[in-house]
């Protein structure tokens, strides 16, 4: 489908309008008369295994959804050929938005406006070619969830600290759409004091900070490499620091494909007597 019917802002009472998977590069204007939709997804659809999508064809938001000031969610998925920038300038109209799907957009780098969005609880950035996070991600104060996967991050600023609601960190890969670049983390990751899901999986970290210890509600840690074939991408820590003890809530601890050695997995397996420790073998 490549064209919506103007009736369509009749539905004054709708809530929900997805139009994944269509080829609109367009919205009419009655859309704007769509006074309670909250939910309003204009990305791609794919098959289980995410090696296929296909998405709309917008290159700027239509004028009628900024008109859409009951908007909690707005899916923006594989439309790699809007401007994000003044989208996110944009959006910053739609005081209600809550959760903000940009994945899979081929996007090369997070525009600074994000910091714009005071009011978000969800951002998806994942799958697109991001090499680095911006500073001004420390604006969002009332982020809960951030998906940052299959990207190209060599990069966390410190600022990252200023997201005291965080719960979801997720900057892990994905073998069709790639693995993030990570050498080190900020130290200032320890203050995430809300933090209960932390995902680095195949990145290629050099070690891990004694300020992970300090994450007192984290329940999942996925520290897991990858290797399928001929290719493979792995952390390069050979230890965890003696402060990861101090995880009391911990209940899942990946280390699969990684260098750590027999003695450390058994040395973690006592100090953390309350966690799954996972550790396949991938040679």
């Amino acid at each position: 489908m490549d064209e919506l019917p103007s009736v369509l802002g009749q539905l004054t009472n709708l809530e929900a309008l997805y139009l994944d998977g269509n080829q609109l590069s367009s919205l009419p204007s009655s859309l704007g008369n769509l006074k309670k939709l909250n939910q309003l997804s204009l990305g791609s659809t794919h098959q289980e295994d995410f090696t296929l999508f296909a998405g709309n064809q917008f290159r700027t938001l239509p004028p009628s959804l900024l008109k859409l000031t009951a908007l909690e969610y707005l899916g923006l998925g594989s439309n790699p050929d809007l401007d994000f920038r003044q989208t996110l300038y944009n959006l910053v109209s739609l005081p209600n938005l809550r959760e903000l799907d940009l994945s899979k957009n081929r996007m090369k780098s997070l525009p600074s406006d994000i910091g714009a969005l005071r009011n978000l609880e969800k951002l998806n950035i994942s799958y697109n070619q991001i090499s680095n996070i911006p500073h001004e991600i420390g604006q969002l104060k009332l982020l809960k969830v951030l998906y940052a996967d299959g990207n190209a991050i060599a990069f966390i600023p410190a600022e990252i600290s200023q997201l005291k609601q965080l719960e979801v960190l997720s900057l892990g890969g994905h073998p069709y759409f790639g693995f993030n670049q990570l050498t080190t983390l900020p130290l200032e990751i320890g203050f995430l004091e809300n933090l209960k899901e932390l995902n680095l999986m195949g990145n290629l970290l050099i070690s891990i900070p004694t300020q992970l210890g300090q994450l007192k509600n984290l329940q999942t840690l996925n520290l897991a490499g990858f290797r399928r074939g001929g290719y493979k991408q792995q952390n390069q820590f050979t230890r965890l620091p003696e402060e990861i003890g101090q995880l009391s809530n911990l209940r899942v601890l990946d280390l699969s494909c990684s260098f750590v050695s027999p003695s450390e997995l058994k040395r973690l397996e006592q100090t953390l007597t309350q966690t799954q420790v996972l550790h396949y073998d991938c040679k």
